[in-house]
Parts: structure tokens; C-alpha cells; sequence
């Protein structure tokens, strides 16, 4: 059963956005990350990352978040960027379209429980790719959601509103948005395997003698939906349990 790469980028301008309370920006001019002490402003973005083609229950082996350093002299160089990844807790997310910042504010706090730190970020170079720590745990509630489909769009955040970076003129980090440079926007890497299924044996009771010694019981698996391409008909999948004896 092979693992799947899939490599995502932002693909239209109201998919991205930055805002700072109360401002949101859509089809923005940077999207990005960390604090600004003008103002006092905690900043973040919102990406929305569509068909993603991740069947539901697949095993999220790694997940990225790339950013495409841009705006180099609107960044401090010697602060300490602290910033956090999640995602927005919805099926099919909608774009950020008719958004302001009160409603996205909304989508932010309906974000997973499962959150990635992106911490002490170095100084972006205009140009230059980013990754961001792996998030696998992000994307893997939001593909175990019991409403999620494969071909669903994606929202993730990335932001510092929980106000984490230190308090220097320009504690943040910015990227290229679609707006600017649709080949520079942010992308979403994904390695996953779709045959995520799972076996609930408690309680099972199989008399069974093992003749041979090898502590090893294969069970076959009938009817499993959605079909896994490595089963047979009827999406009959056989596993193999080893185990050790009752004592």
C-alpha cells in the first residue's frame, strides 16, 4: 500500500488573505505571520487550498506549509517571530470572498484542536521557499471529520493572533500572495496513504488454534467502504494480527 504525495498551491485571489484587527485584506498585497509594533498589530493569514484529493481516514504521513519569502525591508531581522499552524474545523471551507474581520475572526476560532508552532522563523529572503515544521496533525483531523471528501477545499491559519513573538517594530514574516505572484503563492505538501483503515478488536472472540506455533492470525476484512484499490471484490482486504497468548 503506497504512500500518495500531493502538492497543493493557492490558485485564486480570494483564496488568501492578512489581516491585524480590525483590518482583513483579501486578494492582498502579502500574506503573512508575527507582530508589528506600530500599532500593536498581531498579524496572520488565512489559506484556502482547494481539491484536495485526500480520501477520509487516510493516513497523514507528513504535511507542510511552504511560503515564498517576499517584502524583505518590511521585516525585522534580529526579533524573534513566533507564529502558529491550524486549520479551519469545516468540511468544505468557503473563500474568503465576503469575508471582513469580524467574520473571519469567526472561521479563526473554529480552528482544530490540533495546532503546530512555527517558531523563531529566520529573517525571510525575498524569493526564497520556507517550510513550516510538519503539520500532519492538522491535516489528520480534518481528513478524520465524518462530513470530509476527497476533492474538499482546505483552510489552514497561520498567525500570531495568540500574540507569542517579542515585541520588536517588526516581529513577522511575509509571503508572496496569488495577487502578487500566482507561481509564488503558498503551497500545502501532503504525503498520505488512503488505505487508513482501522480494526476495532475489542471484545473479539475468534477460537482459533495455532498449530504452528507462529503467533500470527490472519483476518479477512469483507465489505469495506470505500474500497481500497488493494482489495479484492467487495473490497476484501486481508490483514495479518500477530499476538500473544492469553496467559
Amino acid at each position: 500500500m503506497s504512500d500518495f504525495e500531493l502538492n497543493l498551491q493557492i490558485s485564486a485571489n480570494n483564496d488568501d488573505c492578512w489581516g491585524y484587527s480590525p483590518n482583513l485584506l483579501v486578494a492582498t498585497v502579502v500574506i503573512g505571520a508575527g507582530r508589528y509594533e506600530i500599532g500593536d498589530d498581531w498579524e496572520g493569514s488565512g489559506l484556502r487550498f482547494s481539491n484536495v484529493t485526500v480520501p477520509g481516514g487516510s493516513i497523514i504521513r507528513e504535511a507542510y506549509l511552504v511560503v515564498t519569502g517576499y517584502r524583505y525591508g518590511d521585516e525585522g531581522s534580529v526579533d524573534t517571530c513566533n507564529t502558529r499552524i491550524s486549520a479551519e474545523k469545516e468540511d468544505n471551507p468557503r473563500d474568503f470572498t465576503n469575508d471582513n474581520w469580524t467574520s473571519f475572526s469567526a472561521r479563526w476560532a473554529n480552528r482544530t484542536t490540533a495546532r503546530v508552532d512555527w517558531n523563531s522563523i529566520p529573517h525571510f529572503s525575498t524569493g526564497v521557499e520556507y517550510q513550516s515544521p510538519d503539520i500532519k496533525t492538522v491535516i489528520q483531523e480534518i481528513v478524520n471529520r465524518a462530513g470530509w471528501a476527497s476533492g474538499n477545499s482546505m483552510v489552514l491559519f497561520w498567525d500570531d493572533f495568540e500574540q507569542r513573538s517579542t515585541p520588536t517594530v517588526r516581529a513577522r514574516r511575509f509571503g508572496y500572495p496569488y495577487n502578487v505572484s500566482p507561481s509564488q503563492a503558498a503551497k500545502l505538501n501532503i504525503t498520505h496513504n488512503p488505505h487508513g483503515y482501522k480494526l476495532d478488536a475489542k471484545g473479539l472472540y475468534i477460537p482459533y488454534e495455532d498449530l504452528n506455533g507462529e503467533k500470527k492470525l490472519h483476518v479477512l476484512l469483507k465489505n469495506l467502504s470505500p474500497t481500497s484499490k488493494a482489495a479484492g471484490e467487495g473490497g476484501e482486504v486481508v490483514i495479518e494480527v500477530t499476538y500473544e497468548p492469553a496467559a
